[in-house]
């Protein structure tokens, strides 16, 4: 069976590293990268995650350009904001 990718995008990297824990204790998943936001777009294209998590920062422009560009880039990936 083929274990599901994921790639967290979160700017906290005690956030980050607690949730990938969490998801990489799970049989079925694999967080395959967890990224703050300049090098989103390069893990997204490198990995070619199923699913994304995006966690919204302060600056809502910023996580709305974040959405439209990895939909752009990952048309078959489902994108979940956290």
């Amino acid at each position: 069976m083929d274990k599901l990718r994921i790639l967290l995008i979160e700017t906290s990297r005690l956030l980050r590293n607690g949730i990938i824990s969490l998801l990489n204790e799970q049989v079925d998943i694999t967080a395959v990268a967890s990224t703050g936001t300049r090098s989103a777009l390069e893990q997204a294209k490198a990995f070619s995650p199923q699913i994304v998590l995006l966690a919204p920062g302060t600056r809502t422009q910023k996580t709305q350009r974040m959405l439209v560009l990895l939909n752009k880039q990952l048309p078959q990936a489902k994108i979940v904001v956290l």
